[in-house]
């Protein structure tokens, strides 16, 4: 790729940043961006940091000459030079938009930055500049803002202006240009961080403010000018606000507002010396001028199809303006301007009047296709669908169910909180109860709705009595109704888009019979929805415009208006159905539209993101259920996308095929013609049933899938018969349904509906049947229909050559297709003609036994988050042999096919059957017979089958989304929906200082803390308070060097710390810690950690209450500090319960064990939910489930009482006698109580008594140890002899008697087991009461949450590990997992997220929902991006001081621990290599580099051999192969590497069975680490998912002691997001260095010099490949 021509630096530099670091010539790109084919141009500029280093400066400069002018000389301008002239900036201007277009489309983008595709803005030179901390003041940083605002307006006045689109010069703006503008803007919008805010913010409230409600018209020339009317009457195109709207809008909203609109009108009245400043609000209107134009043109669904590039283009630009609209809408502070101007302008009723809008009703079976009726075709076909999900979408945030003024107010807290220095509280008065005040139920929507069906009954009283007489007279609730079943939209609407505005019902037939169209445009006028004069219609202006022939086209303007009324009108007063109510027509299964629709579950690995009908994960949400809205939307469209690619794998491998000379030739037409069957089944044949059965005939499967089996046919009587049975006309469905349960009360579909199915194992080997077996209640399956009469065969679509990130050299012949998984053709191509999914209830054998247990049916708390079942293995079923069996009708071999019949009952979904029976848009085509068509069924493993319990759980949060209000604490509700002050919920914050003084149980942020054995010494606890006085034990004087190691000297503490008085400039003086040591038990670990003082401040924050958030770089020690918190909140809060919640089982685990090993926390409080408990590792009897936590419980009660038992018979109180008669004790806990009660207090309150009197009559007091213990009454059951007895001392005493009391009080906790019988309710109250610490994943979290919320479940604090790699509704639902308590308090107190957002975010398997929706936000990332304040650990002790370097510059301040640079293993070499880690250049091997196989699937056989050779070479050097990895970046690669790894390393090798300790991607090996890493990153063309700069965070940060890299250096070093990597990478050789003649291991030191003679240099894999060949040599002699 030839680089641009460079010219030298500008020596001018900037006041608030430095010159460009690379002066380009802007002519040069500019025109070379304009040439066929330049997207690879432009990406190679985006990716060399063109937009840091050059463009984004230019704007800084052209900004800071600007100011400077000014101040000289206010009305002197002197000429601008070359590159800051209007010309060449409006190029520039030109050019940074495209590339920030091509950085957001791209499949790479850099969202690894905070700031996401506009990182170039407050990261600008990032890569030239040097490596120092951050030391700029607060004044710096504002001033830096200023200039990058200032400079952000200059770019975007520029961007607008070189389009004619915001200076009202009349210019004409092309489509394309706008559609960059537009999508440009969606860009900024959708990354709007905390740190982004002040830049943009001004600029971009000037777009979408209270300008909007300004009423210019099309020319943007007057604000008299309302409308410009069409030259031959009919309908105005307005894109101004009318006056008497806006005046209605002034007078609902307030005095603030209206003072805010005069200072706008006064603001633009003026002469400002910069007219594009004040014109930014002209460009919205603009657009919609365009997009009106050409909507309104089409708005006849009778004309012919435009089908010409320019008609694309300009629907390009309707569905990016659509976006960004939809974007605008859903955000509280560009929500309130927008949506009335909106409104105003008709925007959504335009749409969807529109042709386009209805052209799909006009092309269906347009081809003549039989087997293509039915599917979506490509162009406009597809762009239609777009275009009606996007108008839903769009009606249906305007119709949203929230108060607009409470969350803008709310919202804008943030703008104060943007400004605001950190440490002050001057914004944390916004109302903690605004989320929920804005958030309107549908009671009150409902309510609004029928207010404005009276006033529109009272004008139609007043004005329009004889005509609207039925409107009049009718209920409000007619009025209102949509005539529809609350919006069973289903998979079409699969993005939200379900509540469109309704069919109007009532309404619409009354306006129907309205014959004068006046009175229609008379009530739009009278209700403001629209001024009469936006109709240009009268008789006399009709005549005059038109001819008088033109009597049609009168016509056609009347029919026009009468449309647009009526729609307005309907749109106004017809009541959208609730969320909720959406949600619960809506099937959790997807079908064979929602599955093959590429809008909503678009290809997953796809470079061209274009406009989708999706919604996003943004930094804020409206209210609650706008959030599980989109959580819920999102995570059905993912797992719609997961399943797909199941089922795409298994119709291949089972290979449907048309089965010749079967059908006869007489019915072959009949059957042909899918078209002729109607909704009941019926078509050319009489009976139904026997049409689908010789459909079904017709299909055979030629090959097998160990996941997927053929369905087996039922005869007349229910009686399976064989797929192959000629007799095929007998045959009925393969799915029987059984029973369709009436609706519940209040609801329109049925309550249940079960099928039964029935497989036939006869085929499948032993290990296959037994998988099928394994399948058992709440099992996930999926039933699917294959056609081959319809197959259209054939390979996939060939990829096209777009500039495609992916993309091969143009030279390659290899045609690349689609993957079959990505391909929307696939259905037509295999004949898939339906996609049901289903839940199993019951599995039976041939001979009707129950396989599955139906004791556990409902148990949701069971399902593990492996969809899997925790209770009792199923008993297994044991087939019989020979004879036995229910006896079929055939002789022998019958009985032996019997044998493998499975008959499954399973639960179809409701909403989804529903569908297809009422014939909604949603159901199949075919209505209930549809299910005839299902002859296949597709089983999922069960780690990936969890998806309908999750979207189970976020639909029940959605349908009672007021409890949240409830259950989440006030002061955490505005922060988790992005409201507020992001500060308002850290401990040291005023609210929660508030909240801490009015909450019982819940201490003060200065209150004394216990902080345990957190401090290993006195030394230790002074050094954690750095700057702080620390006075111990009230300043008494202790040894400062005591033995860390020696549990004997060490002491716990409780803290407390107070602030001393603010100095003379008011700031606050370093605080006083008072520490209060007690002593220290003998028999527990403790903690054996030395806590940073950062890690103490974070057990601080953890301990008190509010939102805690720690950022943990690599091995800075998250899970210590997670343990440590965990502990100390179990000791200093004995009656509060703690959630702990991970991402992973072994997280988890690891967590758990160490929690174990610290032997502080009694076993019986813990508990572990989920299935990954058996992985768990810990030295207990019984595991850690609720069923192991019950049996431990039992066998330590039986302990107790068997202790019991012999107290009592050491007293004489009963006798071995009475004990049963297998020896078994013969007390309960009931008893033992009593005994306690009247037998041993009384015995204890005898022996204080004597010793009271012993010890006050004593002269030697409490030392009298011959008088205490001659009277201590349980020395026998102690086992004690006189002696021992005699001389106890009272210490001893109170330690036995302690040892009594405990057993006594652990016995009372274990009484109501004993009343409990069941086990199920013994672990139900083991989990509620018992309990102090319970475990589970994130996902296990989801599926078990509505069972925990019934058994009353509770807790107090909630720590969350790896909360970085959670999605964003996997943090929310366990903050979730209790009802409120009450309608104000939440027992919650403490919220404490850990995680490391610089690391690879959630693994979403669909890239286009990660790119284009943010679902891979977490909540912790999002939080941090608002502003939340954070605990930053800053010392790492994991890897050497060198290899950290290459991550610690990403991170805070982040340096090494002190053993790093003290440890041998740190300071000894690598033995065998000269350096601890280097980049080793790898060109073509064998002339190739990058390839792909299939699709996607990246190999690089070149690095391949060199990382396995090196591995080789290093376990020949004497290395444990266990402490080595090979990492790489792409599954191909990984494969490659493990088969090359067999042939090295295989039998009958020099090495053989030696293998790494992992081979693995760089994704899934995050979390863990090891000594030694090899890293291939496998990309020779482009750089690839690398460039995501998490990626290589994650890829470096796993070595300890050596990390070794083989890539194509040119190619990454380029890269300007990895340029501080790479430059520290490139400062060492590119080819391997070794050392010869050197073993493992080695005392040479790792910064030693290494003399020359023994250097060698491993040139490329050949000669390294020799090293290793000579070396297997000599092993082998």
């Amino acid at each position: 790729m030839p680089q641009p021509r460079a010219k030298k630096a500008r020596t001018y530099t900037s006041r608030a940043r430095p010159a460009p670091a690379y002066q380009y010539d802007v002519e040069e790109i500019y025109q070379r961006s304009l040439q066929p084919g330049n997207f690879k141009y432009l990406r190679h500029l985006e990716e060399n940091g063109v937009m840091e280093s050059f463009l984004w400066p230019l704007f800084f400069l052209q900004h800071d000459q600007h100011q400077h002018q000014q101040s000289k000389n206010k009305h002197k301008h002197k000429p601008s030079k070359k590159n800051s002239d209007k010309f060449q900036l409006s190029k520039a201007a030109s050019l940074l938009m495209q590339l920030t277009n091509i950085r957001t489309s791209s499949n790479a983008i850099a969202k690894g930055s905070m700031n996401g595709p506009l990182s170039f803005m407050v990261n600008a030179n990032v890569g030239d500049s040097d490596d120092t901390a951050d030391n700029d003041i607060d004044n710096d940083i504002d001033n830096d803002n200023a200039a990058a605002a200032g400079a952000f307006r200059l770019l975007l006045t520029t961007l607008l202006s070189g389009t004619g689109a915001g200076t009202g010069t009349g210019d004409k703006d092309s489509d394309s240009d706008l559609v960059g503008i537009v999508s440009f803007l969606t860009t900024v919008y959708n990354n709007m961080t905390r740190e982004m805010y002040p830049i943009v913010r001004s600029a971009l409230l000037d777009l979408v403010g209270i300008g909007l409600w300004n009423d210019t018209g099309i020319t943007g020339s007057s604000e008299d000018n309302d409308e410009d009317e069409d030259e031959n009457g009919g309908i105005c195109i307005l894109v101004g606000m009318s006056k008497r709207y806006r005046d209605l809008l002034l007078r609902k909203a307030g005095g603030k507002v209206v003072k805010e609109w005069q200072q706008w009108r006064t603001s633009n009245n003026n002469d400002n010396d910069d007219k594009s400043n004040s014109n930014l609000h002209r460009f919205i209107p603009r657009v919609m001028a365009r997009i009106l134009t050409m909507i309104d043109g089409n708005s006849d669904s009778d004309d012919s199809d435009d089908n010409d590039a320019d008609t694309d283009m300009s629907m390009e630009l309707v569905h990016v303006t659509l976006q960004l609209c939809i974007d605008l809408l859903s955000n509280a502070s560009t929500r309130y301007y927008l949506r009335p101007y909106l409104l105003s302008i008709h925007l959504s009723t335009k749409c969807k009047l529109s042709k386009h809008y209805h052209s799909h009703s006009h092309r269906g079976g347009k081809s003549g296709n039989r087997r293509g009726s039915g599917w979506r075709s490509k162009g406009t076909r597809s762009s239609t669908n777009l275009f009606q999900q996007l108008t839903q979408i769009l009606q249906q945030l305007e119709s949203f169910a929230v108060d607009d003024t409470v969350a803008v107010s709310s919202a804008s807290a943030i703008v104060s909180a943007v400004g605001a220095d950190s440490n002050s509280n001057s914004s944390s008065d916004v109302n903690a109860n605004a989320s929920a005040e804005a958030a309107l139920s549908h009671a009150h929507m409902a309510s609004t709705y029928h207010d404005r069906a009276h006033i529109l009954q009272k004008l139609c009283h007043r004005h329009h009595p004889e005509v609207m007489s039925e409107i009049i007279y009718a209920g409000v609730g007619m009025i209102c109704n949509s005539g529809g079943s609350g919006g069973t939209s289903g998979s079409g609407s699969g993005s939200g888009s379900g509540s469109n505005s309704g069919d109007g019902g009532f309404l619409r037939r009354n306006l129907d019979r309205v014959v004068d169209v006046n009175v229609l445009i008379d009530l739009c006028h009278r209700l403001r929805l629209a001024d009469k004069s936006l109709f240009a219609f009268d008789n006399e202006t009709m005549d005059n415009n038109m001819d008088d022939n033109d009597e049609g086209q009168k016509q056609y303007e009347i029919k026009k208006i009468r449309k647009l009324t009526t729609e307005l009108l309907i749109y106004h007063h017809t009541l959208h159905p609730s969320e909720s109510s959406t949600l619960r027509h809506l099937s959790l299964y997807p079908d064979e539209k929602l599955l093959w629709n590429p809008h909503l579950v678009p290809a997953g690995r796809s470079n061209e993101t274009g406009t989708l009908a999706l919604p996003k994960m943004s930094m804020s949400f409206l209210t609650y259920s706008d959030y599980l809205l989109r959580c819920f939307q999102l995570l059905r469209l993912e797992s719609a996308y997961e399943i797909r690619s199941d089922i795409v794998d298994v119709i291949k491998r089972m290979r449907p095929a048309l089965r010749h000379g079967y059908v006869d030739m007489d019915d072959a037409d009949e059957m042909d013609n899918v078209n002729d069957i109607d909704r009941t089944g019926k078509g050319g044949m009489h009976d139904s049933s026997q049409w689908w059965s010789k459909r079904r005939s017709l299909t055979e499967f030629h090959g097998w899938s160990r996941m997927g089996l053929q369905l087996t046919h039922h005869d007349n009587n229910g009686n399976a018969n064989d797929n192959n049975n000629n007799n095929h006309m007998s045959d009925v469905s393969p799915v029987r349904l059984l029973k369709v349960s009436p609706p519940k009360l209040g609801e329109s579909v049925p309550s249940h509906v079960t099928a039964e199915i029935t497989i036939d194992l006869k085929h499948c080997g032993e290990r296959i049947r037994e998988e099928w077996d394994s399948i058992g209640e709440f099992d996930n399956l999926f039933l699917v229909g294959v056609d081959a009469s319809v197959m259209e065969g054939g390979v996939a679509p060939s990829i096209g050559g777009n500039g495609d990130d992916d993309d091969d050299d143009d030279n390659d012949e290899i045609v690349r297709r689609v993957a079959d998984d990505e391909d929307m053709t696939f259905p037509r191509r295999f004949g898939i003609t339906a996609v049901r999914g289903c839940m199993v209830l019951e599995v039976r054998d041939g001979d009707g036994n129950v396989l599955s247990d139906p004791t556990y049916m409902h148990n949701n708390d069971n399902d593990d988050e492996n969809g899997n079942n925790n209770n009792k293995k199923r008993q297994q079923h044991k087939h019989l042999k020979g004879k036995g069996g229910r006896k079929g009708k055939g002789k022998g071999k019958g009985v032996d096919n019997n044998r493998f019949k499975r008959y499954l009952r399973v639960a179809l979904d409701p909403a989804q059957y529903a569908a297809d029976a009422t014939g909604s848009a949603s159901g199949s085509p075919f209505g209930t017979k549809v299910y005839q068509a299902l002859n296949v069924i597709i089983r999922r493993h069960g780690k990936e089958n969890n998806f309908k319990a999750v979207l189970e759980t976020v639909r029940g949060l959605m349908q009672g989304a007021g409890s949240i209000h409830r259950t989440v604490p006030r002061w955490l509700q505005p922060v988790l929906l992005g409201y507020g002050d992001p500060t308002s919920a850290s401990f040291s914050s005023k609210p929660m200082i508030e909240f801490a003084e009015k909450t019982a149980g819940v201490n003060s942020p200065d209150a004394a803390l216990d902080y345990g054995d957190t401090f290993v010494s006195e030394e230790h606890l002074r050094a954690s308070f750095e700057g702080s006085e620390v006075i111990v034990d009230g300043g008494a004087n202790v040894n400062l060097h005591e033995n860390e190691n020696a549990t004997s000297n060490r002491s716990k503490y409780r803290i407390q710390m107070e602030a001393t008085a603010d100095d003379d400039n008011g700031n606050s003086a370093n605080s006083v810690v008072k520490a209060t040591s007690y002593p220290f038990p003998s028999a527990t670990a403790g903690n054996p950690i030395r806590f940073t003082p950062v890690q103490v401040k974070a057990i601080r924050s953890g301990l008190s209450p509010g939102l805690t958030m720690i950022v943990g770089p690599p091995g800075t020690g998250k899970t210590d500090v997670a343990v440590q918190i965990i502990a100390n909140l179990y000791h200093s809060f004995p009656t509060q319960r703690t959630v702990l919640i991970t991402h992973s089982n072994a997280a988890l685990n690891d967590l758990f064990e160490k929690v174990m090993a610290r032997g502080d926390i009694d076993e019986r409080y813990m508990l572990r939910l989920g299935s990954g408990e058996r992985d768990l590792e810990t030295d207990a009897q019984f595991d850690f489930t609720k069923t192991g936590r019950v049996n431990h419980i039992l066998a330590r009660r039986a302990t107790l009482l068997e202790q019991v038992q012999q107290m009592s018979e050491s007293l004489g109180i009963s006798g071995a006698s009475e004990r049963g008669s297998d020896g078994s004790p013969s007390y309960t806990c009931e008893t033992a109580e009593y005994f306690n009660l009247h037998h041993i207090q009384k015995r204890i309150h005898l022996f204080n008594s004597k010793v009271k009197d012993i010890v006050g009559t004593s002269s030697t007091g409490t030392d009298n140890a011959e008088n205490i213990g001659d009277h201590f009454p349980f020395g026998k059951y102690f086992n004690l002899s006189p002696s021992d007895v005699s001389s106890m001392t009272l210490q001893d005493v109170t330690q036995k008697l302690g040892i009594i009391e405990e057993c006594f009080d652990e016995l009372a906790e274990y009484r109501p087991l004993e009343l409990l019988r069941s086990q199920r309710q013994r672990t139900d109250y083991l989990l509620t009461k018992q309990v102090r610490i319970v475990a589970m994943t994130c996902t296990h979290a989801a599926i078990a949450r509505s069972h925990l919320v019934e058994l009353g479940f509770q807790y107090d604090n909630i720590v969350m590990e790896e909360a970085a790699q959670m999605l964003d509704v996997e943090s929310f639902v366990p903050l979730l997992l209790q009802g409120g308590s009450t309608d104000t308090n939440s027992r919650l107190k403490r919220v404490c997220l850990i995680g490391d957002h610089h690391q690879l975010p959630p693994v979403i398997k669909n890239m286009t929902f990660s790119k284009y929706s943010n679902l891979d936000q977490s909540l912790f990332t999002r939080l941090i991006r608002l502003g939340v304040p954070t605990i930053d650990l800053n010392r790492q002790g994991r890897a050497r001081a060198e290899i950290a370097k290459l991550y610690n510059w990403r991170y805070k301040g982040l340096g090494d621990l002190g053993h790093v640079s003290t440890e041998g293993k740190f300071l000894t070499a690598n033995p065998g290599l000269c350096h601890t880690y280097q980049m080793i250049n790898v060109e073509d091997y064998e002339g190739r580099g990058e390839y792909a196989p299939t699709p996607y699937y990246y190999q690089n056989t070149g690095e391949a051999e060199y990382a396995v050779a090196l591995f080789q070479y290093m376990v020949l050097m004497g290395y444990l192969p266990e402490k080595i990895s090979i990492l790489t970046t792409y599954n191909g690669q990984k494969g490659l590497i493990d088969d090359i790894i067999s042939q090295r390393c295989g039998e009958g090798s020099p090495m053989s069975g030696v293998r790494p300790g992992a081979v693995s991607t760089v994704d899934k090996y995050q979390g863990q680490q090891n000594d030694y890493i090899i890293l291939s990153l496998v990309r020779t063309k482009t750089v690839g998912h690398v460039r995501d700069i998490r990626r290589l965070i994650v890829a470096v940060s796993r070595a300890r002691l050596g990390l070794y890299i083989m890539g194509r250096q040119s190619l990454f070093r380029d890269c300007h997001e990895l340029r501080p990597v790479m430059d520290q990478l490139s400062k060492r050789p590119s080819a391997l260095e070794l050392v010869i003649g050197e073993q493992y291991p080695t005392k040479r030191s790792a910064t030693g010099a290494i003399s020359e003679d023994k250097k060698f240099v491993a040139s490329d894999i050949s000669v390294l490949g020799k090293i290793v060949h000579d070396l297997q040599n000599q092993l082998h002699k």
